[in-house]
């Protein structure tokens, strides 16, 4: 039981600690395509709300982490706010596809951080190889957004 409490607080903390970072200005967000935004039942408020309570809380922690620590948080942070805001879409077909797009896009940049401070050819052989597969299914599933994904037609 408390392997797993343990396991539960050091993810939450660096869940919060990602969020931390972001709001420090750790990049971009990761950009959903209009038909994602359109289907979203969430509003700006309630995604800001959701990761609000973290910022704060986790700051201090960021002063501990590695720089590479630090890259692949800020790649998950933009990752899992647009995730969450992609599987909010009512319809099941465009939450998937919504979601997994920003899924796929944290693989890439997180891969990316894998290539700029990683020293493993084996893994950086890994990471090209997961740009390659991820960018291949963002291009599949926004050509099913612009093709089948229109939300105005689904319901």
């Amino acid at each position: 039981m408390r392997k797993k409490t343990f396991a539960m607080v050091v993810s939450a903390a660096f869940g919060l600690a990602s969020s931390a970072l972001a709001a420090e200005g750790g990049g971009s967000a990761i950009e959903l395509p209009e038909v994602c935004k359109a289907a979203a039942t969430a509003d700006k408020q309630m995604m800001t709300d959701m990761q609000h309570g973290a910022t704060e809380a986790m700051k201090d922690m960021s002063g501990h982490m590695t720089e590479t620590q630090k890259d692949l948080s800020q790649a998950m942070t933009r990752m899992d706010s647009a995730m969450m805001r992609g599987m909010t879409a009512r319809d099941a077909d465009l939450a998937f596809a919504c979601s997994m797009l920003s899924h796929h896009q944290g693989a890439v940049d997180m891969a990316r951080v894998e290539l700029a401070r990683g020293d493993n050819p084996e893994a950086k052989a890994i990471a090209r190889k997961t740009i390659d597969e991820q960018e291949k299914s963002i291009g599949e599933l926004r050509s099913w957004l612009q093709k089948d994904g229109r939300a105005e037609e689904r319901h």
